[in-house]
């Protein structure tokens, strides 16, 4: 296969891996891009032995070859991330955080741009900020958003934040920030 064709090939792979172990040419054919090269696309995945014919099924189902094939393609759409920062003689609330969580790149196959996220933090206070005022150390934060994109490359993204014993707020338990971004891409 000319490595021209693989990025190709390589979303064929990855919209077929959403789908599930096994799948029908006619369902694929509904959610890829070029449905003209799909016969002959599937036909060069059997010869490159990503794909093979279902033994048990109709004749235009197919299936991976191997379960890792599947399992590696569709991993290309999540992805986890950690994060640490902190900050010396700042007039910052937070000194310190660490952050971590996981991504799901274009989770229902609809935009590239697409993008689930959930996030959990810990913030550390910067207590030199608050001498004299009474303030919590740390606090935790729960994250979720999603980035849609809703027509030619402008995104709308909810984002909702927990603050669970919120360290500027010390008489709540929860806080909570909603918050909605628009992103025009060029």
């Amino acid at each position: 296969m000319p490595s021209h064709e693989l990025p190709t090939k390589r979303q064929l792979l990855q919209t077929a891996s959403v789908i599930g172990g096994t799948f029908s040419v006619e369902v694929l054919a509904k959610v890829v891009e070029n449905v003209a090269r799909l016969p002959e696309d599937v036909a060069e995945l059997v010869d490159a032995e990503f794909l093979a014919r279902s033994e048990r099924a109709p004749a235009h189902e197919y299936g991976f070859k191997h379960p890792l094939i599947q399992e590696v393609t569709y991993e290309g759409h999540r992805c986890v991330f950690l994060r640490a920062n902190t900050a010396w003689q700042s007039s910052f609330a937070i000194q310190s955080s660490i952050a971590g969580g996981v991504i799901v790149n274009d989770p229902v196959r609809h935009s590239k741009h697409d993008q689930i996220g959930l996030a959990m933090a810990w913030n550390a206070t910067n207590m030199s900020l608050f001498t004299g005022t009474f303030v919590r150390p740390s606090e935790t934060m729960l994250e979720a958003y999603w980035s849609w994109s809703v027509y030619r490359g402008f995104l709308v993204t909810p984002d909702v934040q927990l603050y669970l014993q919120p360290a500027l707020a010390p008489s709540n338990d929860l806080a909570a920030v909603f918050t909605i971004r628009v992103t025009q891409l060029f």
